[in-house]
């Protein structure tokens, strides 16, 4: 697994302002979690929707799975304050999951496998920790940060050019979400269903909140793009800022959709 696109000391800051409670319990419900049921979510991140996973299935346990030593601290610090005792938690590669097989009547995770070079290998690890009969649940973005107009062709032939970029080094996929039924299929999880719907839309000008969370998430990627490719940033930099004029503008459209499949071990 490559190093985390997003990481930065910001980002866990990131993920709980655009993570809405009444949203992932939501799509928790969709999916089909339920009180008592065994649960673990695959990249918890600072632990926004791992804490409402344990409310709906308390008193049994839920089980917080990330990379990140520094979001599981956070998210393990958010536990403590708000009283969440039924939570543990494991560090690790989602490549190469530490866990026995069999274990969990509901595996879920969100917004990582955009980023995994090899997602085929982490869905098999996510239906090997499943019990039989238990469910795999993956929900992430089409068209992350790449559904815009009208854009400039200046401003699209970059973007296309770093996202480009991005994806040959780290295995960023900004339209993994179409490909997941296929990924469902490809490893043999049965009864496979799934879900659309539209996700970071703005329409016009956003909100001033909005457009604060979408300021944030540019430069953490930004900072990141650096950092990844120094010789490419000197000319892309204008782009990070035409980017952002962009989206503060009445006249524009950015969206993405949020595909959520789910199938059963």
């Amino acid at each position: 697994m490559s190093a985390y696109l997003m990481e930065s000391d910001r980002e866990g800051e990131r993920i709980r302002r655009k993570t809405k409670a009444d949203t992932s319990r939501e799509h928790l419900a969709l999916a089909g979690l339920e009180p008592g049921m065994r649960a673990i979510d695959v990249g918890c991140a600072g632990g926004e929707v791992l804490r409402e996973m344990a409310r709906i299935v308390h008193p049994a346990r839920v089980v917080g799975f990330d990379a990140s030593a520094e979001r599981i601290a956070e998210s393990g610090r958010m536990d403590r304050d708000l009283g969440c005792t039924n939570i543990d938690y494991q560090i690790g590669d989602v490549d190469d999951i530490q866990l026995p097989d069999d274990q969990f009547d509901f595996v879920w995770s969100r917004f990582l496998f955009e980023y995994l070079p090899e997602p085929i290998r982490a869905l098999r690890e996510l239906k090997r920790i499943a019990r039989p009969g238990g469910k795999v649940v993956v929900a992430d973005l089409d068209g992350n940060c790449a559904f815009n107009y009208p854009l400039s062709d200046e401003l699209s032939a970059g973007l296309a050019e770093i996202f480009d970029l991005i994806g040959a080094r780290t295995g960023f996929d900004p339209f993994v979400g179409r490909k997941l039924y296929s990924y469902f299929f490809e490893v043999g999880l049965k009864e496979i269903k799934v879900d659309l719907r539209p996700y970071h839309t703005v329409f016009g000008a956003p909100s001033p909140e909005v457009m604060a969370q979408w300021e944030q998430k540019i430069r953490i990627f930004q900072d990141n793009f650096q950092k990844l490719s120094p010789e490419k940033y000197r000319t892309a930099a204008p782009l990070f800022e035409g980017f952002l004029d962009f989206l503060a503008r009445e006249d524009t459209v950015t969206y993405s959709i949020l595909f959520m499949v789910q199938g059963v071990k």
